[in-house]
């Protein structure tokens, strides 16, 4: 009989026949699968879909067909118990999944043509339904009870095995299901596969009974553990059952065997068993061999200890806790105690450099970079700058040590790297710009008295601050230095229309021209200089005076120095000396012998600064010139000073400049501080008061208490002091920006 010849009834003939060929296996499936009675079966439906009462008629067989071997499962497996009724409900719900998909697909044009056109659910929905109501509906409380004590038999035994109760779940989740689904074949096996939108029964029946007895078991093991391990040995046996246990779930919910939302859950009970209960006790008992293991550089016990803890938010925090008071009390604490090493800046700054690295090794290795470690340790570095008020002044000194020309045994790369760690460290200060103001003397101080490394170095540094503070401070740093490339160009200008030279009356010279107001450079002493330089100054002048209409030179002579050679004695020396003892060592050429008296009148410079001039060239291990009263450094106005013609060194090239000071001459360290203290508060007194003034411009009014602590967060470069705000805001009021509010004097109102 040919497919056209096939009347309905045969049809239906032919395809009880061939399921009960499939009888559920899946071998057999795949037996059919080859044979061409699929085929044939599958074109004669496709054929009988197009006639107007066929098409409801194959449905109908469906529906009967499914309903009935649904009803066949139940009376087989319904008065089955335990472990008996989760073996036969695996085996009967595999066999109908099989018979289900094959149905379904020799029927998939009715799916097509018929029921869709007629908004009738599909063959695989309905089977789903069926299998729910008539199988599942009935017995699925006495199963859930059966899966679970098996569940407690295995895990008491050894680790679930879910085989064989995967299925069951499946049926739980399956149940669920209140959309389109399908029946496909998933390795040997054909699984349910549609969008779960209720977990009743699977919440209700197997999850909340399947936690709650994990529960249970995880909490047996615990106290015997307790009772039976050191504490070191509970952590790790806990902390590996607790990533076999994740390790199983992520398995399950790879294989379809759990649902994903289930594993979180577990892994809290997994937290609060075994962290939660008893890690503040742990910790406690632990506290000085957690110290220990830092000291002795154990990362591997106190990673293992860090994640163990790092599980629950309130056990991490008892671990951070722990960082911070090792970083604090032991580490912290010996550097503030330490008064000696408060007093070497290079010394301080490496110990601080030192601490930072340690602990950069704590947070690698113990908390794996975890951003709540970071954060704490930094907030630990901000406290303990706070409590040593000489970090700022030490990380700039340091900083002026290694940008500073002079004899050091270091590579560019290790002057880099120094670098970096002091600018890292800089942003731990809370007094920002107390490091800038400090930092900038240091840098006017180079610049005048020609000191600067290499001027990309200088660059380089002041980039990375700008990088680490983001913010735009630094302009003034910036231009410090750009001025000495600007003044580069001009001597470059200068020799072109000099004849290719820079000599000035056979002079040689070199001028840097810094911007007024910029650099620190204090104010230079009235000196008449030799005739000889101030004829190089007046020709410079002119030059620049072409360059820039308008421009005023002001020449810093306190910061200029002068090779001389000497013509007279038996060697021909260089001399390096200052402007000032420039001035005086050529009173010498039209006189042998002068008082210290005629010197100042000469020269114009005031005793205090004519004294530390000549102290240099008195000197009694060089005495180039001779003083009359040789047991004394004081010099009196009457003294006599004679040059020394029987003069001689071992050297040919002698520097004889007194070291300048950036401030101003004759200033102690003492009144150097207090001026920069000076600087500050007054910096920082005009920061406070635009902030509060631009606040309340936006705001019109605001509580007073409010004001303040909105303040407290808004300066970048350093943390002021409610008391200050307070005095800020007294003044805005006195200054008529603020006014109180009459009807609540909390309240404050802006002035426009």
């Amino acid at each position: 009989m040919t497919d056209e010849e096939m009347e309905i009834d045969q049809v239906v003939d032919q395809i009880i026949e061939f399921i009960g060929l499939v009888d559920g296996s899946v071998e057999a499936s795949e037996i059919c699968k080859k044979n061409d009675t699929f085929v044939k079966l599958y074109t004669a439906v496709y054929k009988l879909a197009d006639h107007p009462e066929y098409p409801s008629y194959l449905y109908e067989f469906y529906i009967k067909t499914i309903c009935n071997y649904c009803k066949e499962i139940r009376v087989k497996i319904y008065n089955t118990e335990g472990d008996k009724l989760v073996e036969e409900y695996t085996k009967e719900f595999e066999k109908y999944n099989v018979q289900a998909r094959w149905l379904s697909r020799i029927l998939s044009p009715i799916n097509r043509h018929y029921l869709s056109f007629n908004q009738i659910e599909s063959t695989v929905v309905f089977a789903n339904k069926a299998f729910k109501s008539i199988v599942y509906g009935e017995i699925k409380k006495k199963l859930a009870e059966a899966l679970i004590n098996q569940i407690v038999t295995l895990r008491h035994a050894d680790d679930i095995s879910w085989n064989l109760n995967h299925r069951v779940i499946e049926s739980l989740l399956i149940s669920g299901c209140e959309g389109e689904i399908k029946i496909e074949k998933v390795g040997e096996n054909f699984k349910w596969v549609g969008q779960i939108n209720n977990f009743q029964d699977y919440d209700e029946l197997f999850e909340n009974r399947f936690l709650e007895n994990s529960k249970e078991y995880y909490l047996t093991i615990c106290n015997e553990w307790l009772q039976s391990l050191n504490n070191i040995e509970f952590i790790i046996s806990a902390t590996d059952k607790i990533e076999l246990e994740e390790q199983m779930a992520d398995n399950y919910i790879k294989d379809n065997q759990i649902h994903p939302k289930t594993k979180p859950k577990l892994s809290k009970i997994l937290n609060e068993v075994f962290i939660g209960k008893s890690a503040e006790t742990l910790i406690q008992q632990e506290q000085e061999r957690l110290r220990e293991m830092l000291r002795s550089k154990k990362f591997d016990q106190y990673s293992k200890m860090c994640s163990f803890f790092s599980r629950l938010d309130s056990t991490f925090e008892l671990i951070l806790f722990e960082m911070k008071a090792y970083i604090s009390k032991c580490l912290g604490q010996e550097i503030i105690e330490n008064e000696d090493l408060h007093k070497d800046s290079a010394l301080f700054t490496q110990a601080i450099i030192d601490l930072k690295k340690e602990t950069d090794l704590i947070i690698e290795k113990g908390f794996k970079n975890s951003q709540k470690a970071i954060r704490a340790r930094n907030q630990c570095f901000i406290d303990l700058l706070a409590k040593l008020p000489c970090a700022s002044q030490c990380f700039a000194k340091q900083c002026d040590y290694l940008l500073k020309e002079g004899i050091k045994e270091m590579e560019d790369q290790d002057i880099e790297q120094s670098l970096d760690e002091i600018v890292n460290l800089f942003g731990y200060l809370q007094n920002k710009d107390l490091f800038i103001k400090i930092y900038t003397l240091h840098l006017s101080s180079r610049v005048l008295n020609r000191r600067m490394l290499r001027t990309d170095l200088e660059k380089l540094m002041i980039a990375k601050l700008k990088a680490e503070s983001g913010i735009n401070t630094f302009i003034k740093l910036s231009k410090i230095v750009s001025d000495i490339d600007l003044s580069k160009d001009f001597m470059d200008e200068f020799r072109k229309i000099n004849k290719g030279s820079t000599e000035i009356d056979g002079i040689p010279t070199n001028i840097d021209v810094l911007t007024s107001g910029i650099i620190q450079q204090g104010d230079p002493y009235s000196c008449t200089i030799p005739a000889e330089l101030s004829n190089c100054c007046k020709m410079f002048e002119t030059f620049y005076k072409q360059k820039h209409s308008g421009k005023h030179l002001k020449w810093l002579h306190n910061f200029s120095s002068v090779e001389m050679e000497t013509l007279t004695l038996l060697k021909t020396y260089t001399l390096k000396i200052s402007c000032y003892q420039a001035a005086i060592l050529c009173l010498f050429n039209g006189h042998n012998r002068l008082t210290v008296a005629q010197i100042k009148e000469i020269t114009g410079l005031p005793g205090d600064e004519l004294s530390r001039q000549l102290k240099k060239l008195c000197n009694p291990k060089i005495e180039l010139i001779s003083k009359e009263n040789l047991k004394t450094s004081k010099f009196t106005d009457d003294e006599v000073l004679e040059f020394n013609t029987k003069f001689s060194n071992m050297l040919l090239k002698i520097s004889l400049a007194p070291k300048t000071q950036s401030l101003g001459q004759n200033q102690q360290n003492a009144e150097i501080e207090n001026h920069i203290e000076q600087e500050i508060m007054r910096d920082r007194t005009l920061i406070l008061d635009s902030i509060i003034v631009r606040i309340m411009k936006a705001r019109k009014i605001c509580n007073h208490g409010q004001l303040i602590t909105v303040v407290l967060d808004q300066p970048l470069l350093f943390k002021p002091q409610p008391q200050m705000i307070k005095q800020s805001i007294e003044r805005l009021i006195e200054r008529e920006y603020l006014r109180r509010d009459p009807n609540d004097r909390r309240n404050l109102i802006y002035i426009p």
